[in-house]
């Protein structure tokens, strides 16, 4: 059974005024009123009297008493990615992240300097040769004015694809001479390392003299 604030209410002053008319003593199960004196008696049948009339006349005031302000915090819904299966045989991609960390650790290149020279050889009078790096055309040509030519290339390879293409101008027996320079080949990169063009001295029918780059240190 359930009693709301009215109902206990009007219980306890009528058992104010009950025990005030009798004037205590009295001995309900295990419930005991002692004996109250006349002042007793009386402040204990006044306030059975107020709580009874209050029952009576004006029960909403009981019952109007503020609620406690109770926030209900909002549920969350959670929600279970689904599992993602892999080929055993596969390697996850690694991060954005990650990769910049492999390449920096990978990448032990070191910039070193190669030296390119030429000189003028004994019997030209010129040699109009360009050496061909990356796509890139670089002179190697000299005459009776600049008979040596150098230059220094700077590469992080460790070889270095060359193409030799040109004119050279000789001095025979017969008068002045003009011959194709050509040549290419693989050079080993090494910081310092010096590599000389070499013509060869002879031609074929063309007038195509072969050419190479030499190590000379």
């Amino acid at each position: 059974m359930t009693f709301n604030v009215v109902t206990i209410t009007f219980l306890v002053g009528l058992a104010l005024m009950v025990a005030a008319i009798f004037g205590g003593g009295l001995e309900v199960k295990e419930v005991k009123i002692p004996s109250m004196g006349p002042a007793s008696r009386a402040l204990s049948f006044g306030v059975g009297a107020f709580l009874t009339w209050l029952c009576v006349s004006n029960p909403d005031l009981l019952n109007s008493a503020p609620a406690a302000n109770v926030k209900v915090m909002p549920q969350l819904k959670l929600e279970t990615a689904a599992p993602t299966t892999r080929d055993p045989g596969t390697t996850p991609a690694p991060r954005p992240d990650e990769k910049s960390i492999l390449a920096k650790k990978g990448d032990n290149t070191v910039e070193a300097t190669v030296i390119f020279k030429n000189s003028l050889g004994f019997d030209h009078i010129s040699e109009d040769v360009d050496i061909i790096l990356d796509g890139q055309a670089y002179t190697l040509s000299v005459d009776q004015a600049k008979k040596f030519r150098i230059f220094p290339y700077k590469t992080d390879r460790k070889q270095i694809f060359y193409v030799l293409s040109g004119t050279v101008i000789r001095k025979t027996s017969n008068g002045e001479k003009t011959y194709m320079i050509e040549g290419d080949g693989i050079l080993e990169v090494a910081d310092g390392r010096v590599l000389e063009l070499t013509a060869s001295s002879s031609e074929d029918q063309a007038r195509v003299v072969r050419a190479e780059l030499k190590q000379v240190n």
